[in-house]
């Protein structure tokens, strides 16, 4: 603002300046004609009656210059002031306008500068807007991954008869660590998976979830801490991830091998529903993990059956 009222200031000085000199040349341009001819007809009213105006005569042509001498150089005097005017009022009418030009541009330099924060500006708010909805749906994906945990764990639960006798959850999830595995691509910059089924399969026949191996190697004779020892090596793939089986007894019970092996099923049936395991080897898992244990059962062939799935 304060520059548009110094060029504004500047411009009326200008103005001033080229429209008096203008004036000064529109005045000396009239004189140029009326002084040479005011004097011309005075110079005829005084002397007129001693100028020859033979024309047949050579000398009265020659002494033309010498009789009009005055009239004539006072006229080339006016027209040399007034080119002289002339040439200095545009000379300042153009000196303005170059001015005026390179204020404009500068003023334009100026504005694209302005123009350019206020982008920037806007660009920055935008970023940050994006970020903080980025965050907020980032958290919302990991509440809704959450509450669908807690339904498949409440839905497994629900398929064991012998299970839902259980207090309590016997199968533990460090949610945030399984988000982690599930939804690698996934930050709170940027959401790529907005559904709650994962697409980095972890676990294939190539990378088996329980190894076969060592529960081949299960010692059907042990007991407590030992057996405890043998089950956490082969359930080291689900701790990986976040899914940990409960190996422990409750204070004043026995280590329950059935409760395990049912949390074990429960277990491969939410690691499979969420992606992280083809169901090609959700199948292979689930149908040869069982017999490993049955030597452990000392419950009914009925308490046995608790341990196949529900046919959908």
């Amino acid at each position: 603002m304060e520059n548009l009222d110094l060029v504004s200031k500047h411009k009326n000085y200008q103005e001033k300046e080229y429209e008096k000199w203008r004036f000064r040349f529109e005045i000396s341009l009239s004189l140029t004609w009326i002084l040479p001819l005011l004097l011309l007809g005075a110079q005829f009213a005084l002397v007129g009656n001693q100028i020859d105006y033979d024309v047949m005569k050579l000398s009265n042509w020659v002494g033309i210059e010498a009789a009009f001498a005055l009239p004539i150089r006072l006229f080339v005097l006016m027209v040399t002031i007034t080119t002289l005017l002339g040439l200095y009022a545009r000379s300042l009418q153009f000196s303005e306008q170059l001015r005026l030009s390179k204020m404009q541009q500068n003023l334009a330099f100026e504005q694209l500068k302005i123009a350019q924060k206020q982008s920037d500006r806007l660009e920055s708010q935008l970023s940050l807007y994006m970020k903080k909805e980025s965050f907020l749906l980032y958290h919302e994906h990991i509440q809704r991954f959450k509450d669908k945990l807690d339904n498949l764990l409440t839905l497994s639960k629900k398929m064991f008869r012998y299970n839902s006798k259980v207090e309590g959850e016997s199968l533990l999830i460090l949610s945030e660590r399984l988000y982690k595995h599930a939804f690698p691509e996934n930050t709170h910059l940027e959401i790529q998976n907005a559904n709650l089924k994962s697409s980095n399969v972890i676990f294939n026949k190539d990378n088996p979830i329980v190894s076969f191996d060592r529960l081949s190697q299960l010692d059907t004779s042990a007991k407590g801490v030992v057996l405890e020892e043998q089950l956490r090596i082969v359930t080291e793939n689900f701790m990986f991830i976040g899914v940990h089986i409960k190996l422990h007894s409750n204070s004043g019970t026995d280590f329950d091998i059935a409760l395990f092996a049912i949390d074990l099923q429960r277990a491969l049936f939410l690691i499979n529903m969420l992606g992280l395991m083809s169901d090609e080897h959700f199948d292979e898992v689930f149908s040869k993990s069982l017999p490993y244990f049955k030597p452990f059962f000392v419950e009914s062939e009925n308490d046995d059956s608790n341990l196949q799935t529900p046919q959908s």
